[in-house]
């Protein structure tokens, strides 16, 4: 059974899927890496793979101090 991320975008030619993390007092890298693990794990992809378009995953991470974005990181 497929899960559903934080958010999907779509364009032409492209799908993106954000997972959204707070960090928690863990390191920038480790969230991100655990977000993008998180696409994989529960199948956020999987309805998307048949359209042909390329997809993008996005781990984004938020600092848990109130500092906004802390950054994101991509893979596919």
């Amino acid at each position: 059974m497929a899960g559903r991320s934080d958010v999907i975008v779509t364009t032409k030619d492209s799908v993106y899927i954000f997972e959204l993390k707070m960090d928690k007092g863990e390191d920038f890298e480790t969230v991100a890496q655990n977000a993008l693990t998180q696409i994989d794990t529960n199948g956020y992809a999987q309805r998307f793979a048949v359209n042909g378009k390329e997809m993008f995953k996005v781990g984004v991470v938020f600092s848990s101090e109130g500092k906004g974005m802390l950054g994101w990181k991509c893979g596919k």
